[in-house]
């Protein structure tokens, strides 16, 4: 696995990720140390609460304006989250954030499933991947479900692919919702963050308007970091990419 840090070598062990004798090595450490025995007890915590929410996929329908122009999307099998990102869930203080807030790292449209190493996901698709695929950034998308969707802004990623930042504020749940999705291949686009937490306030007596949150805000920040994430596009050069279909 090469070379990791004290938080990635943890993570690895608790996703089962770990050669034998290395989880071996792994369990006689925690035999003497108590405060890596509760972040990894606080990791399993963690993957449990995030599988139960986020098993069910999500299927909403698209719009009819956004349908009008698109062509359906396609559904490629399953994508293996890049190991940068792995590590970034792990440190200490991201576990004590994540009592209050849901926290997910590649996961967010689709079925969870874990398996040796890895976590895969379905792609994004329905309205989501219309509006990543269509919508500047600074426009609002009100969906017939009753949540509306904003784009934030577009950035190339440390490996080159095209990623959007975007708000999805659910009415109906009172849940506020900020997530980085990516371009992998042609048409297809993956999520690789999503931070949600309840909102205080009733989403109707917002006017419209609803302030960032500080946690969301950190839990952006260090995805962003861990994707390498450069400069936000123009308006015109976002504008020149959706136009010709996100071809360079």
């Amino acid at each position: 696995m090469g070379a990791l840090s004290g938080s990635e070598r943890l993570a690895a062990y608790v996703d089962g990720a770990l050669e034998p004798e290395d989880a071996a090595r792994v369990v006689m450490h925690l035999a003497d140390s108590e405060e890596d025995r509760r972040q990894v007890d606080a990791l399993n915590e963690l993957n449990r609460l995030l599988a139960a929410a986020y098993a069910a996929p999500l299927a909403e329908p698209v719009p009819e304006r956004i349908r009008r122009v698109l062509a359906p999307a396609p559904r490629p099998s399953g994508f293996r989250l890049p190991e940068s990102l792995r590590g970034w869930l792990m440190p200490a203080g991201m576990l004590a954030a994540a009592a209050g807030l849901a926290l997910v790292i590649g996961v967010s449209i689709g079925t969870w499933t874990s398996g040796p190493g890895q976590r895969e996901v379905g792609p994004v698709a329905g309205d989501l991947h219309a509006v990543l695929e269509e919508v500047p950034s600074g426009d609002t998308v009100a969906l017939e479900t009753g949540r509306e969707i904003t784009m934030i802004g577009t950035f190339r990623d440390g490996e080159g692919r095209y990623c959007r930042e975007f708000e999805a504020l659910d009415g109906d749940s009172a849940q506020f919702s900020r997530g980085i999705a990516c371009r992998d291949g042609p048409e297809a686009w993956i999520v690789a963050v999503m931070v949600s937490e309840p909102l205080e306030t009733p989403a109707d007596a917002l006017g419209g308007y609803l302030p960032a949150a500080g946690t969301t805000d950190a839990a952006l920040t260090g995805a962003l970091d861990a994707l390498g994430a450069g400069p936000s596009l123009s308006p015109s050069a976002e504008r020149a990419l959706i136009g010709s279909g996100w071809a360079e």
